[in-house]
């Protein structure tokens, strides 16, 4: 009895491990200056590191800033390597604020046969 209930617990253990395993998306965001005059348009180079079978929602309204409001978005460009994409994109944002923002940007994605929407966010900028 104790077996099958270690077998048991072993197993939803690695099955709810699963789905973290396959959420490795990696964001990172970079800007050119740290000043900026209010309303002045902030051009911000978006880095995504995701797995290949992962579908991608790259930030395409006010909601996918914080702390700022979307302008608009480039092409992204995509790099495959060794089962992973890389994705390249310039993004504006604009920001009506005065004081220190912490300004992040949004990705949203899907993992394949998972009909959840996954946010990860960039670290501050």
């Amino acid at each position: 009895m104790n077996r099958m209930l270690y077998m048991f617990a072993v197993s939803v253990v690695l099955l709810l491990s699963a789905p973290l395993c396959a959420q490795d998306v990696r964001v990172s965001a970079e800007i050119d200056s740290t000043r900026f005059l209010i309303g002045e348009w902030i051009h911000v180079d978006l880095h995504v590191d995701a797995p290949e079978p992962v579908t991608l929602l790259l930030p395409a309204a006010d909601e996918d800033v914080d702390q700022g409001e979307f302008i608009s978005a480039g092409e992204a460009s995509v790099t495959t390597l060794n089962g992973r994409n890389e994705y390249r994109q310039r993004v504006i944002v604009t920001v009506f604020d005065t004081g220190q923002i912490d300004l992040r940007l949004r990705v949203q994605y899907r993992l394949p046969g998972d009909t959840t929407l996954y946010s990860v966010f960039t670290s501050p900028i």
